[in-house]
């Protein structure tokens, strides 16, 4: 079932009882999707979104109303961002796209806004018109009482150094082992193959990748039920240069962890303790009298990779806690009811072809079959399907005679393609293309698509 909420929802206000609630765009909620935390692909979504609020926002009593909370997750290095600063001024002065709009603060729109009374939600039934079912009433009590900011001390405590158990003990690399995007050679792909009408394989590959990591049942959904794609995973093999770290204490491991100061290595070291312990790993640790899990330690890198834009790490870490994105399904149908078939998965072995609607849940599982323990990638073809539901929606010229979009293959170019501007190895641009800000991988994935020269920044 989804949760996403439109901003048609999200541009009203509601009343209960004596309180009136508002609520911010989905858009903006960085524990969602990642999306969020990039400020141009954030602006260039929320102008989207009013040209959507202008041509569809009828027969309704009020005006939209878009709420936008700014604080200093949103500064750049101490700095408002360039485009937030332009977007402001846009809205200052009364227009934004051509759209006529209102800057101020919530109070002063209070009067001029749509408000949907939401009196179904009390005990009427009971005889007690006046007070709130008592579900609701408890909802309500937990969330209010809610720090907005949440802190933690975890990944924050000081422990001495120790060199020699770090050099001991590295694990560097681990996270780099599991992506699938390498060794991409410029003479192999050309834009001759971007997005051809070749024939593949209509039904979908089955058997898991091997992978030289051992295997142990984890699950990247936030529900913490173990998806079907992980259930009747065949164990994997490790590799020799991986057995010198078979028997290293989770202790030690988890010192290392808390006297790195480099997300990358926090990352690595998180990466082995899923792959050989399990998400929900207890590691001894505990937060306001709960116990820490593997799991809840990735949250807070996935948090501090948001907030320092290590796109990289931000993707891959979000594929192991199964952040998805917004309507992932819609997305999808977006492309099929236009004609199109959509495949995932790197070609030429491992594609599967979508060819009619599915539930989110099993487009996740496609995916997640189609990349094995690739999560970067899984996250990125997830990211370039929302983005070319976009394009065919708005720009439907850019895929005229093709009946088939490769995401795996496009991926493949897009690492080629930066591979010979930037004049570097495939691994190297493979990794480039993972560290790209969403809003870069837009319109690189744009400029593909209409065959424009583009230009990446260092």
């Amino acid at each position: 079932k989804s949760r996403d909420v439109g901003i048609l929802s999200t541009s009203k206000l509601y009343s209960l009882q004596d309180r009136v609630f508002a609520f911010t765009p989905q858009l903006t909620d960085k524990t969602r999707y990642y999306i969020a935390s990039d400020n141009e692909l954030l602006i260039d979504m929320f102008k989207s979104e009013i040209n959507f609020l202008k041509s569809s926002w009828q027969n309704m009593l009020g005006r939209p109303l878009v709420i936008m909370t700014i604080n200093n997750t949103y500064l750049d290095q101490g700095k408002i961002p360039l485009a937030m600063v332009t977007t402001m001024k846009k809205l200052k002065s009364g227009y934004i796209n051509g759209t006529r709009v209102t800057l101020g603060n919530l109070n002063d729109f209070l009067s001029t806004s749509c408000i949907t009374n939401l009196s179904f939600l009390g005990s009427q039934e009971d005889g007690m018109p006046d007070r709130l079912n008592p579900q609701v009433e408890q909802y309500l009590e937990e969330h209010m009482m809610k720090c907005l900011t949440q802190k933690t001390t975890l990944l924050k405590r000081p422990v001495s150094r120790n060199r020699n158990l770090r050099r001991r003990m590295s694990v560097k690399g681990a996270i780099k082992k599991t992506r699938s995007i390498i060794n991409i050679e410029t003479d192999h792909i050309g834009f001759e193959q971007t997005l051809p009408v070749t024939p593949t394989s209509e039904t979908a590959v089955t058997s898991p990748v091997s992978s030289p990591w051992k295997a142990v049942p984890r699950s990247p959904s936030p529900e913490d039920i173990t998806p079907l794609w992980k259930i009747n995973q065949t164990p994997r093999l490790r590799m020799t240069s991986e057995t010198q770290y078979a028997d290293t204490e989770v202790e030690e491991l988890l010192t290392m962890l808390r006297e790195s100061e480099h997300l990358e290595e926090q990352g690595d070291i998180l990466q082995y303790l899923v792959d050989t312990q399990g998400l929900n790993y207890d590691t001894g640790m505990m937060e306001e009298g709960k116990a820490v899990t593997v799991k809840d330690l990735l949250k807070v890198l996935y948090e501090k990779a948001c907030q320092q834009k290590l796109w990289g790490l931000v993707r891959h870490t979000a594929g192991m806690l199964g952040k998805r994105v917004e309507d992932l399904a819609k997305a999808v149908t977006d492309l099929l009811v236009r004609q199109k078939q959509v495949t995932v998965g790197m070609p030429p072995s491992n594609e599967h072809t979508i060819t009619a609607p599915l539930p989110e849940n099993e487009l996740r599982q496609l995916i997640h079959q189609a990349y094995g323990d690739d999560e970067s990638t899984a996250m990125l073809t997830q990211e370039l399907l929302v983005y070319l539901a976009m394009f065919i929606r708005t720009e439907p010229q850019l895929f005229l005679e093709m009946l088939r979009l490769r995401v795996g293959l496009i991926i493949q170019v897009m690492a080629t393609e930066l591979s010979r501007t930037l004049i570097c190895s495939g691994e190297e641009a493979s990794e480039h293309l993972l560290n790209l800000s969403p809003f870069e991988m837009k319109n690189l994935l744009h400029h593909i698509m209409s065959g424009k020269e583009f230009a990446i920044s260092s």
